[in-house]
């Protein structure tokens, strides 16, 4: 859960074009007369079997989203700068750097390293409307819920822009990725998190 405390991969289907067939029984003469570009020639294709997934830099990918029509182009916009944002340097080392408590026993070059092996992770994506509590007394920005464990459900009295949107996905997905904050909020990976995606898309230019 993120409380208040004061970046798409899109997949296509490939496909080949084929080149009208050609006779191929023509005498040595009548070939000369054939236009070069009817004669087939070989080409590269890639198949979809071929395609190799695996990311050099974490990765997060949008599933299904649930919000209203005006919230869907803060959505997309936030899933496309989170993803500037993890794949850049800038971010890599922010992470490297970090000082982070509750890890599970990782350094930060094995947080690093599981984001990025477990890339592309699909999260989900839920606005809501927050109750009183959530508004004002626990001032909830997120949460995540055991039950559905890959949606990142987002308070809409809160999440009304990319950057913060984004931030949010990224804090939930250390959730994902196994890591709480039972101690010290502050410091935990995915309460960091927030902080190193801020100073990261900064750096890159992306805020507002």
């Amino acid at each position: 859960m993120l409380q208040l405390q004061c970046p798409q991969w899109r997949y296509t289907n490939l496909e080949t074009v084929t080149q009208p067939d050609t006779p191929t029984d023509f005498s040595a003469a009548e070939l000369e007369h054939i236009p070069r570009r009817l004669v087939p020639q070989p080409a590269l294709c890639t198949l979809p079997h071929h395609i190799d997934c695996t990311m050099p830099y974490p990765c997060i990918v949008a599933g299904k989203v649930v919000c209203l029509p005006h919230e869907a182009a803060m959505v997309d916009a936030a899933f496309a700068d989170l993803n500037r944002v993890l794949s850049s340097d800038v971010f890599e080392r922010c992470v490297l750097s970090a000082a982070f408590t509750e890890t599970n026993g990782l350094s930060n070059q094995q947080i690093y390293a599981l984001a990025v092996d477990r890339s592309p992770l699909t999260v989900d994506f839920t606005m809501f409307n927050g109750t009183e509590e959530h508004n004002n007394v626990w001032l909830t920005m997120g949460y995540e819920d055991p039950r559905w464990p890959t949606v990142c459900f987002a308070n809409r009295h809160f999440i009304t822009n990319k950057e913060l949107c984004a931030s949010l996905i990224l804090h939930e997905t250390m959730h994902l990725l196994g890591f709480t904050h039972r101690g010290v909020k502050r410091t935990s990976v995915p309460y960091t998190m927030n902080r190193i995606y801020e100073n990261a898309a900064a750096q890159l230019g992306l805020q507002v």
